[in-house]
């Protein structure tokens, strides 16, 4: 598998970031039948407590038939002694202006609280710059222990709001930050 990126795990397990292609369905399926809201930070959309077979699936397709000029995909990998090639994390990121975005990452249940959210959410924060994006858009469920540690040690500015029982985030892209992220 050609990587864009790859990291290590605190277990030494390393986990292997590439482009969301067409042939990833499969993947993206798998991925999210293994994932539930709370290990979601995403921009609005409805949320259950798991993606039956159904959902996962569509939720998917429209994932692999998003226009590339219009959002990019990411998706993580990790090699594991009884299943190789395991889709354990996505971000991603959807243009809803000329400099603005919405974004989100799902990590696998079973491999939350590995450092895997962060990094991708730092990666697709990254590349969202690079690509000319200056603020992007996102929530979490407010009870998300995990999206508020991540959050906390941005290295980006970050205003929020409360909406519910979700909190809505907005990443400020132009300049990265020297100190940790303070949320108001």
């Amino acid at each position: 598998m050609q990587s864009e990126y790859s990291f290590r795990l605190d277990s030494g397990l390393e986990i292997k970031v590439r482009r969301e292609t067409t042939d990833d369905l499969p993947y993206m399926i798998d991925l999210f039948e293994h994932v539930s809201p709370e290990s979601r930070l995403e921009r609005g959309g409805e949320r259950v407590h798991r993606l039956d077979h159904g959902m996962a699936v569509k939720e998917a397709t429209q994932l692999v038939q998003l226009n590339p000029a219009q959002a990019v995909v990411w998706l993580a990998f990790v090699d594991l002694p009884e299943q190789r090639s395991l889709p354990v994390a996505s971000a991603y990121y959807t243009r809803t202006a000329a400099d603005e975005a919405d974004l989100t990452v799902v990590v696998r249940d079973d491999m939350r609280g590995k450092g895997i959210g962060s990094r991708m959410l730092y990666f697709a924060l990254d590349q969202a710059r690079a690509d000319g994006i200056r603020k992007v858009a996102s929530s979490f469920a407010s009870k998300n222990e995990g999206a508020w540690q991540i959050l906390q040690y941005s290295p980006y500015h970050i205003t929020w709001q409360p909406s519910g029982e979700q909190i809505e985030v907005a990443i400020h892209l132009q300049a990265r930050t020297t100190s940790s992220t303070v949320l108001n």
